[in-house]
């Protein structure tokens, strides 16, 4: 007598390593400090820091946007092909919109 098998989609665990902990640490200071920073300039008197304050909301925001990216790609690689590939392309918009937005 055959016997069936079914294939069933494996369920994966996505935990964060330590490095991404520890990434995301450094990075919410690196952006509280930038702006903390940028707070302090703008409370001097005679001071213009409107392209700067631009250019550190947009290396802020690029930034934060590393701790999503990272810790996607572990649940991307586990997708079908297109899903990846999906991924890879929405990455690239995002990167490219933070940069076109900023500029």
């Amino acid at each position: 007598m055959a016997t069936r098998t079914t294939r069933t989609r494996r369920a994966y665990t996505y935990t964060a390593r330590a490095w991404e902990f520890k990434l995301a640490f450094w990075l919410v200071i690196v952006i509280g400090v930038a702006m903390a920073i940028t707070a302090i300039l703008n409370l001097i008197p005679g001071v213009n820091l409107n392209n700067v304050k631009s250019v550190i909301v947009s290396i802020c925001t690029a930034i934060a946007l590393i701790i999503p990216v990272v810790m996607s790609y572990q649940v991307a690689r586990h997708e079908q092909t297109w899903m990846f590939v999906l991924w890879i392309v929405c990455v690239i918009l995002v990167v490219f919109g933070v940069i076109v937005v900023n500029i």
